[in-house]
């Protein structure tokens, strides 16, 4: 049983704030740039370790998730790891062997019944040979793990605001939960289950059984050999590239020859988009992702076969990702059967295909060798569980949950073990690895679950519709009055600087997305002259006010790279190639002709 799980009385609450109340996600946009610096400054903590006092009198040793910078792991500390691993499976092996008791006696009651164990019929050739009663043990097994209800907790109160998850938070140095463990909100619903070996109760009472952690590290070896796990996008939050520590820890990966980094697999649904019904009745939204389709760096031929290689791939994890599914089954059939259909609905005309009616996610997640800071999946529904495992042989690798009790809690994991978590509003992060370590990780990155949370969406995407049109229309009327004024610009720094703000008003305000980031920029430009002075004259935030947006956008590394090479910079090199074969022209930018 889980330690310390009666001291878990209550889960960090953001008073005032209600994630279904109307009109939260604008409160939330501008509290996130007004809290980013504050929240940056808070981060900062002089000591790396603390000692805290819980209710319970009891002292209790804390650090942070990460420390500020990557220490590489010694020799020793390798061989350290490595006890310690075998040390841990040794102790869960004794943990477990308790269900063999009860195992015998669900059996002995199910022959009374005059039920023999034979092997269901029903299942697909991709799934892995069960008996047929392998459900009901399951569901036999989360019924003896003993609840903890979370008195003061209310899932409907809690919030997904993702800057509320400060990467720094202090966790106990020491895993707090070992062993099985269920959470639960007041209104009983199901916030956290965590099952040891959880992974291998399926198939429990087939003989030959091998446990899958060995199967797993196979089959993500034979695709990491064609498609290697990569570096995260640039403006994934849960894995910061630009955080001098996950650079270190990439380095050090890589130069062992060692996989690291990420992929997604399956089907999910691009942050800011949502939902919705064409006139045919079906859904347009769902994307598979690049990494399914072969990513986008390559040529045509690789691409094909990494797309070959993922397809085959989410083929053989469903032995994994329905063992897991079964627990989800028992533990929360209302969210699962919710989950089930909206799968089907987001698989839908798409070429992929559902190998079992028991997988209930849209995508997944391959997380190799790589630690995750503190943070929430801002991305999912509140009604779905995000599940995973993992495998290897490793060191260190706990699951923090840093919001849960007042000194947060921290679980020992390990390969073929089970958690399954609201994870849109519990913050969890992954402590450093020593050694090799791989996590599957099941989840549905959409916010269009439930009808409810399809209308928010929709009613969300029709406001940003709106104020990007009254924007646009503002910041048209600025970019009339700017260019009255404007000289013509000479081959001067000053002239190359005149051409590029040109540039700017014609292609930023045309285009929503970098339009927007341009107002951004302005706020905090207007912001950051207020704050500087503080009896700024008002001729002055006016003079910054009247100028167009656009002049504030900031070039990305692509089209710095243009302008400097003399192009265009907000046009691609693939379209200047095609003018230059089709017209002798050279396509370089001129600046006085252009200006002409």
């Amino acid at each position: 049983m889980a330690t310390n799980l009666k001291e878990l009385k209550t889960i960090t609450q953001h008073k005032g704030e209600n994630e279904w109340s109307n009109g939260i996600e604008e409160k939330q946009d501008e509290k996130e740039e007004d809290t980013e610096d504050k929240e940056a400054e808070e981060g900062e903590e002089n000591e790396l370790d603390q000692n805290t006092t819980n209710k319970m009198g009891v002292e209790v040793e804390q650090a942070y998730c990460h420390p500020d910078a990557f220490i590489p792991p010694t020799k020793e500390d390798e061989i350290q790891a490595e006890h310690s691993f075998r040390k841990r499976l040794a102790e869960r092996a004794a943990r477990i062997s308790k269900r063999d008791k009860m195992y015998k006696e669900f059996v002995e009651r199910k022959s009374a019944e005059c039920c023999e164990p034979r092997i269901d019929p029903n299942l697909d050739e991709h799934e892995r040979p069960r008996l047929e009663w392998a459900l009901e043990w399951i569901e036999e097994l989360v019924n003896s793990i003993e609840t903890t209800v979370l008195s003061n907790v209310d899932l409907s109160a809690l919030v997904d605001y993702n800057p509320k998850a400060p990467p720094t938070s202090l966790v106990p140095k020491l895993p707090t939960i070992v062993g099985d463990c269920k959470m639960v909100d007041i209104n009983n619903e199901l916030l956290l289950l965590f099952v040891e070996d959880a992974v291998n109760e399926l198939y429990r009472g087939m003989k030959d059984h091998k446990p899958l952690r060995y199967q797993n590290a196979e089959i993500d070896a034979e695709l990491e050999k064609i498609w290697p796990a990569h570096q995260p996008h640039s403006r994934d939050t849960r894995h910061p590239m630009k955080d001098e520590y996950h650079k270190a820890e990439a380095e050090y990966f890589h130069a062992a020859n060692l996989a690291w980094g990420t992929h997604h697999q399956g089907v999910w649904i691009p942050r800011g988009r949502s939902l919705r019904l064409n006139s045919e009745g079906d859904l347009v939204g769902p994307l598979i992702t690049r990494d399914t389709k072969g990513g986008l760096k390559g040529s045509s031929e690789v691409k094909a076969k990494r797309a070959e290689a993922s397809r085959i791939f989410l083929g053989k994890i469903v032995d994994t990702e329905i063992a897991l599914a079964a627990f989800y089954r028992a533990a929360n059939p209302k969210d699962f059967c919710l989950a089930q259909k909206h799968r089907a609905r987001m698989y839908k005309g798409l070429d992929l295909q559902t190998y079992s009616p028991l997988q209930c996610h849209t995508a997944m997640a391959r997380v190799i060798n790589k630690s995750v800071v503190n943070h929430k999946d801002r991305g999912d529904s509140r009604r779905s569980m995000a599940m995973w495992t993992c495998f290897g042989s490793f060191g260190g690798a706990d699951i923090c949950l840093a919001s849960l009790g007042e000194t947060g809690e921290k679980v020992s994991f390990l390969p073929d073990d089970g958690i399954m978590m609201r994870a849109c509003v519990i913050e969890h992060a992954v402590t450093p690895i020593v050694g090799q370590r791989g996590s599957w990780v099941f989840f549905s990155h959409t916010k269009d679950m439930t009808a409810k949370e399809a209308q928010k969406s929709h009613e969300k995407q029709a406001k940003k519709k709106v104020k990007e049109m009254v924007n646009r229309e503002a910041e048209l009327e600025l970019i009339r009055n700017y260019q009255k004024s404007l000289q013509l610009p000479d081959n001067s720094k000053k002239g190359r600087e005149t051409l590029l703000n040109q540039y700017k008003v014609d292609y930023v305000s045309k285009n929503p997305r970098k339009l927007c980031k341009a107002f951004i920029l302005k706020r905090k430009g207007i912001r950051a002259l207020k704050n500087k002075k503080k009896g700024t004259p008002a001729i002055e935030v006016e003079e910054l006010q009247s100028r167009p947006a656009s002049l504030f956008y900031v070039l990305n590394t692509s089209e710095k790279k243009r302008w400097d090479q003399g192009h265009i910079p907000f046009q691609r090199m693939s379209r200047v190639k095609k003018s230059k074969s089709s017209d002798s022209r050279v396509r370089k930018v001129s600046k006085m002709s252009l200006a002409t």
